[in-house]
């Protein structure tokens, strides 16, 4: 009997038979190198050559994979730093990883360090198909971006796990932003953060976080979105090597806290009107414009002025699939109680997962501003944090309909009732730490005795 490749096509898709066209993927090998190569900005691997990818081919084009410790290396640590030397369009840029391995939370010793003023354009139209667990069907994973990135198509989200987007993002895909961290059985959590604190666009001392406006949470992975606020600062002095037509500045000797938007003034040095427009992990900062001359190795002194940031952001949450009794963590973060950062939740996500109110150590929390909280099904949590249950717009009551739970015996948790307003709880359990009310408002609730370790 004759097979027809119709029939054998009808069979295939009777089996469904998985796609063989994965996306091309592009394999980083410079990290295969026992040589200083791409530890730090300074020996940074270029993107752009293709000496530094497997075959030469580079990691350019829609729906091609950039990926960075390829499983058969079975390499576990090392940052690896990767320099953009010109824009650069992908299906997507994953720290991949063995399965003998864990990519734990924020591992700074796995992460790879994208760097430089050229924009990422993720365009990715299909699955990239890889089978690591940490990295499948991602967009972006394991990294720290110190570059613009937007995504400009994407099949289904953006999907982004464990990244530190430094510089500003833009979603104009039309699909979802999507954080996950998909690492909770081993305790961990991952997800994304903005991190303000180390780019900025411009001198004012009025930030804006530079974030899609809705970011859906995948719930039943317990993912954190963070937003860090940049350091305020006082005047200092210090010595940085500079280069003639480079922007990237490195420290001679110690030096003060610098923070991005600083004004860096060095007569013949630096072009006047230059500030601080990134800070990267190895020390080295990169500011807005290029040395004027060279300073050789013993450096030259730079001035940095005093900045004191007032930062905002107003931020949507969405959920997608997930357990009900999943938790997701929002992070407001900033380096002082001196320092100014709002985040504000207008409308408290119809949710009926836990929210935990977290902040990272080494950072103190920054003030969460929560609206019209009525639409809560499921308990909200508090760790360290500074939250306000401020005036709802929608004519409901203000407060929170249901439990509010202390989370940690070591933490405190400040909650603001403003002036003139009366705030109520569902109930106010596990009463452990320090809960301390703050405000001119009144604020009643169900409460559970205080354990051994808690105190109102």
């Amino acid at each position: 009997m004759t097979t027809t490749k119709t029939h054998i096509a009808a069979a295939l898709a009777a089996l469904a038979i998985p796609s063989l066209h994965a996306a091309p993927t592009a394999k980083w090998i410079l990290d295969t190198s026992a040589s200083a190569a791409d530890k730090s900005m300074e020996t940074a691997g270029n993107w752009s050559d293709g000496a530094n990818w497997t075959n030469g081919f580079v990691a350019s084009g829609a729906d091609v994979v950039a990926e960075f410790w390829p499983r058969a290396q079975n390499q576990n640590t090392g940052v690896r730093y990767v320099k953009l030397s010109a824009p650069v369009t992908v299906g997507a840029i994953l720290r991949d990883y063995n399965n003998t391995q864990w990519l734990s939370t924020w591992d700074d010793n796995r992460r790879v360090i994208v760097g430089g003023d050229n924009e990422i354009t993720i365009s990715a139209t299909t699955d990239n198909n890889l089978p690591s667990r940490v990295s499948e069907n991602a967009t972006l994973c394991g990294l720290s971006v110190f570059a613009p990135v937007r995504f400009a198509a994407v099949k289904s989200y953006c999907f982004a796990r464990l990244v530190d987007f430094c510089g500003p993002v833009a979603n104009d895909s039309g699909k979802p932003f999507l954080v996950d961290s998909f690492i909770p059985s081993n305790g961990d959590m991952g997800g994304v953060r903005f991190r303000r604190d180390l780019w900025a666009n411009s001198a004012s001392e009025n930030v804006a976080f530079s974030a899609p406006p809705t970011i859906t949470l995948r719930a039943g992975s317990a993912p954190s979105l963070a937003f860090v606020a940049p350091r305020g600062v006082d005047a200092s002095q210090s010595t940085w090597k500079t280069e003639a037509g480079s922007n990237r500045i490195v420290p001679v000797g110690g030096h003060d806290a610098v923070t991005v938007g600083s004004a860096v003034t060095c007569g013949g040095y630096v072009a006047d009107g230059a500030f601080v427009k990134c800070i990267y992990p190895d020390g080295s900062l990169a500011l807005s414009s290029v040395a004027l001359q060279d300073s050789g190795d013993a450096g030259v002194s730079l001035s940095f002025g005093a900045f004191h940031p007032v930062a905002r952001h107003r931020l949507n949450l969405a959920f997608y699939y997930g357990q009900s009794a999943a938790y997701v963590a929002l992070q407001a973060m900033k380096y002082a109680e001196t320092d100014d950062f709002v985040l504000e939740m207008p409308d408290y996500p119809d949710t009926a997962h836990r929210i935990q109110l977290r902040t990272e150590p080494g950072f103190v929390p920054a003030r969460i501003v929560l609206r019209n909280t009525n639409k809560a099904s499921s308990r909200l949590e508090l760790f360290d944090c500074d939250v306000e249950f401020a005036a709802p717009t929608n004519g409901t009551a203000c407060g929170f309909p249901r439990e509010v739970r202390m989370g940690s015996s070591s933490a405190t948790a400040r909650v603001t009732v403003g002036d003139g307003l009366s705030a109520s709880f569902g109930s106010l359990a596990n009463v452990v730490g320090t809960f301390v009310k703050k405000g001119g408002g009144s604020l009643s609730a169900s409460v559970a005795a205080a354990g051994s370790a808690g105190s109102i």
